[in-house]
């Protein structure tokens, strides 16, 4: 349980900087007084989009990676579906059930 938790906040981490960080950079460097103020290039604009891009991609993978990793949005997302998993007094019924037949036959 620990370590899926560890991999979880570790890819929502990883999603955050490849998302936010070449925006961030560009937002930092094109600050009033700052290097590239009032600069303009294509060089400029390709990492202005490729940064908007990254902030796009990580928007799309956030549901993606709570619905696969996180087990209280993924029973969520399951129970909305319409894929309920049994719940877990469903789950003792069968496993009494099956004990007494197994039981009854034993005694035969």
């Amino acid at each position: 349980e620990g370590r899926r938790t560890v991999v979880t906040a570790t890819i929502i981490y990883g999603t955050f900087l490849f998302g936010w960080m070449p925006a961030s950079c560009i937002f930092t460097l094109t600050a009033e007084g700052m290097p590239l103020y009032k600069k303009k290039g294509t060089w400029l604009s390709i990492f202005f989009f490729v940064s908007m891009l990254c902030m796009i991609l990580k928007t799309l993978t956030n549901p993606i990676i709570y619905a696969t990793r996180i087990p209280e949005v993924r029973n969520f997302v399951r129970r909305l579906l319409g894929f309920r998993p049994p719940s877990s007094r469903q789950v003792i019924e069968e496993d009494a059930t099956s004990r007494r037949r197994s039981d009854n036959e034993q005694t035969r």
